[in-house]
């Protein structure tokens, strides 16, 4: 499954993603900070990264955190 799916998957426990577009803004389909911290977590064990509170904070669309998975597998 590529990266991109399993976030989809991930974020889809939290909204709707039918139409969520890579750069479309994560708050535009309804998710929070909090919503956001919780999806990080998930993905940390999913992904098995660690994500610093820095980064966290500057995910702001999908792309974002696919971005942030792929730079931390290498």
């Amino acid at each position: 499954m590529k990266t991109s799916d399993m976030v989809r998957r991930i974020i889809s426990e939290y909204a709707d993603v039918t139409h969520l577009k890579e750069d479309d803004s994560l708050e535009t389909i309804g998710l929070n900070s909090l919503d956001i911290v919780e999806i990080s977590a998930k993905i940390e064990e999913n992904f098995n990264i660690e994500l610093m509170s820095e980064e966290i904070i500057g995910i702001r669309t999908m792309k974002d955190i696919v971005s942030l998975i792929e730079k931390k597998r290498k």
